[in-house]
């Protein structure tokens, strides 16, 4: 099989954006002799450098990203503003290693290092972690939400890639995604609010936003910050069959509390709250090749979720005690139009709408003991304990569809219209489940010397599942069943790293480690031929890393460079059955394997471009059988594209009202959407254009996403020849934002 590599225009933007670093580099210099009061601070001009200095969590400890032995990517608050982005799909895919399963608002799923059997959602739990300030958010199961966290006055978004089972546990088998939000500060009063406008081609819609922040330092040793945000994604699909135009906006609405207490210099208390809805008027997939969708009803969908936490950090001098806990509660409701799936005016309807509804309530503890950091031997020891209910209901509706039943005695029975679609429901299926987790970890680093560092640590766990699964007896549902499965895993998952560090400029380090994700029961009827497995296992995976960071030229070019391999066992796979049940079977293995990339040129003072490129192989390592089929040994992982890359180019000039300019380009390989499937996501070319001035305490952006309206396929895991549809890049948008800050 060829490999896929950048096209000649992905090319051609590289060369043109080193000839322009080039010519910028020599106006920027001219430039620099005429520059007045009101010019950019040498702080102001190095925004776009912070993710080079950002201090990081990835170990549960504060360190710079300099220093981590593993594969980290971080965004600060300053980078997140000047790419104007509003949400996850607006900056994470700019980070290396990283693709988006963009299908459905509320349950896209980031992935990392190509590690998904699917680019829909997971059956079960995620393949990449979601934290908000260290509190989990995957519930164990299908995902009812994966959160989609503004980035207004976000402090940070860290991005590790590579199983981080030893410190963070399950459901993190490619990495996690740690959002870290500015806490309450007793420093000062600060307050900051974003507004702004946005028109998207072929769309008569109009998007907006609103956001606002307050930090109120109530006494000397207490604060409370807390943030308000509303967002208004225009639609630019028109719906052909309900006849909607721009039917599929999408609004986001939410908030943010936090309260920090200090009553001694070694007590630290955090209560962190936070709400967000989303409201989806219509889903975001399309007729390929189109910008319309034909339903002959609406399919809005609406996520919701709520996490609560309180920490305590508290100094014990041979260490600092930290205990969190956390609870997190999630609901959605969706609709779907199941019309097409039956034959016309079936059973006297005028359509087949799929009402769901989903809900889980996630309770989870950790305590753990962090040394000092200025000492030989670091150390961290903990435990943690989480427990999870999750319920659902699936329900096929055919309006008069009872009276139909009941008009109709030679082919239904007399009177049958209660028994078989009461209340014009034909079909009613719920799961009820329980989770639980519990954990030992604890990580040890020992310097050998100034130079040398040794990294241990280990994780023990143990899994149980508790799954019941109910089906009515109505038309579809047959004679119904009501049965429950219970499944349990113990394991232990290692590290070991080691680190060099040449000098200050120059950082090599191995790295091996592992992650899991726990089993469970199938929440489908165990009915039919299909010979479904009542329970699948967990799977886990194996990771071997060798890395490198340096600074070269005085600091001017920072060269960052990963090579790894994950041997991924037991593979969890999604699949469906030829009734259309969806499914979990563990299916042998696979290996991914790749190159991580990233280049920092700050040219001068002025002009700084970033680069960064992935090359993933991920492949199955063994035949996988399904019920329509044998997958070969060597397929391509769906939706695993062999390259990412990534440009950004930043030129402050030294003008009045601090004018800055950003061009940035991404390419994405093609890759199949589904297992041995003709229909390929990437192949495309996205550039977007930025441009801010400041003055005081004012900044207004401009911005052009998608600048030569490119149009390509983001993902359609359910295509198929008689049914093509699938999310499509969002056309050219044109927008402009207001903010203000007081600090």
């Amino acid at each position: 099989m060829r490999t896929s590599t950048p096209n000649a225009k992905s090319w051609l933007a590289l060369c043109i954006m080193a000839a322009l670093g080039t010519s910028f580099n020599a106006l920027a210099a001219e430039q620099t002799a005429a520059s007045n009061a009101n010019s950019t601070t040498q702080s102001d001009k190095t925004k776009d450098k912070d993710i080079e200095t950002l201090t990081v969590t990835a170990s549960k400890r504060k360190e710079s990203i300099h220093d981590v032995a593993g594969s980290v990517s971080a965004m600060g608050q300053s980078k997140l503003e000047s790419l104007a982005a509003q949400s996850l799909s607006d900056y994470v895919t700019q980070m290396p290693g990283v693709s988006f399963n963009d299908y459905q608002p509320g349950v896209s799923e980031v992935v990392l290092r190509g590690m998904s059997s699917t680019t829909y959602h997971e059956q079960n739990q995620t393949t990449t972690g979601y934290y908000l300030n260290e509190i989990p958010l995957s519930e164990p199961g299908w995902p009812v939400v994966i959160p989609d966290i503004d980035t207004f006055d976000l402090k940070r978004v860290e991005v590790l890639r590579g199983p981080q089972g030893t410190l963070f546990g399950s459901s993190s088998l490619g990495g996690l995604i740690n959002y870290v939000v500015n806490e309450a500060s007793t420093d000062g009063f600060d307050a900051a609010v974003q507004a702004g406008v946005d028109n998207t081609a072929h769309s008569d819609d109009t998007g907006y936003n609103l956001k606002g922040m307050v930090n109120l330092p109530i006494t000397s040793t207490f604060a409370a910050r807390a943030v308000v945000s509303t967002h208004k994604k225009a639609g630019f699909l028109d719906n052909t069959g309900t006849g909607q135009k721009d039917a599929d906006q999408t609004k986001t609405n939410g908030g943010r509390l936090s309260l920090v207490w200090k009553p001694t210099d070694s007590t630290k208390l955090s209560w962190l709250s936070m709400h967000q809805t989303i409201d989806a008027e219509d889903q975001t997939y399309a007729n390929i090749g189109t910008y319309t969708r034909t339903t002959q009803i609406p399919e809005p969908m609406k996520p919701e979720f709520t996490v609560h936490s309180l920490r305590l950090d508290q100094d014990l001098d041979f260490a600092t005690l930290t205990v969190l806990g956390a609870y997190a509660k999630k609901e959605s409701h969706s609709q779907f139009d199941y019309s097409s799936y039956y034959s016309s005016g079936y059973l006297g309807g005028d359509y087949v709408a799929d009402h769901s509804y989903a809900d889980s309530k996630m309770y989870n503890i950790e305590a753990r003991l962090t040394s000092p950091d200025n000492q030989r031997l670091r150390w961290i020891a903990g435990t943690m304990y989480n427990s999870t209910k999750k319920s659902s209901v699936d329900q096929d509706y055919v309006p008069g569809s009872e009276d139909y039943i009941n008009n109709n005695p030679d082919t239904y029975g007399a009177d049958q219209g209660a028994a078989l679609a009461s209340g014009d429901i034909i079909y009613d299926y719920r799961t009820h489940q329980k989770y639980t987790e519990k954990a030992v970890f604890g990580e040890a680093n020992y310097d050998f010397t100034p130079q040398w560092t040794l990294t241990l640590g280990g994780r023990y766990f143990r899994t149980t599942t508790h799954s019941q699964l109910q089906q009515a007896a109505d038309l579809l549902g047959g004679d119904g069943f009501n049965y429950s499965q219970d499944a349990d895993d113990t394991g232990f998952t290692p590290k070991v790293s080691l680190r060099y560090k040449l000098n200050a400029n120059w950082m090599f380090y191995g790295l091996y480690s592992e992650g899991y994700r726990v089993g469970g029961a199938n929440p489908v009827p165990p009915t039919g031929d299909d010979n479904t497995p009542l329970t699948f296992d967990a799977d886990t995976d194996k990771n071997y890393e060798l890395g490198m960071r340096s600074e070269l030229f005085d600091g001017k070019v920072v060269f960052n460079a990963t090579a790894y391999l994950v041997d991924w066992d037991n593979i969890q796979v999604r699949l469906f059955r030829d009734d259309g049940f969806a499914y979990v079977m563990n299916a042998g293995g696979a290996r991914n394997k790749g190159v991580e990339s990233a280049i920092q040129w700050n040219i001068n003072d002025n002009l700084t471009w970033n680069t960064n490129f992935t090359y993933l192989d991920a492949r199955l390592t063994q035949d996988l059988e399904t019920s329509s089929g044998t997958i070969a040994d060597g397929t391509a992982m769906p939706g695993a594209s062999h390259w990412t890359v990534n440009n950004s180019l930043t030129w402050y000039m030294n003008l009045p009202w601090s004018p800055r300019l950003i061009l940035t380009h991404q390419y994405l390989s093609k890759a199949p959407v589904t297992w041995n499937s003709e229909v390929q996501r990437g192949d495309y070319n996205l550039y977007n254009l930025k441009a801010s001035v400041v003055k005081g305490p004012y900044e207004v952006n401009f911005y052009i996403n998608n600048l030569f309206d490119q149009y390509g396929i983001v993902n359609a895991p359910y295509a198929t020849p008689s049914s093509m549809l699938g999310t499509v890049v969002r056309p050219r948008t044109i927008g402009l934002t207001f903010s203000w800050k007081y600090y």
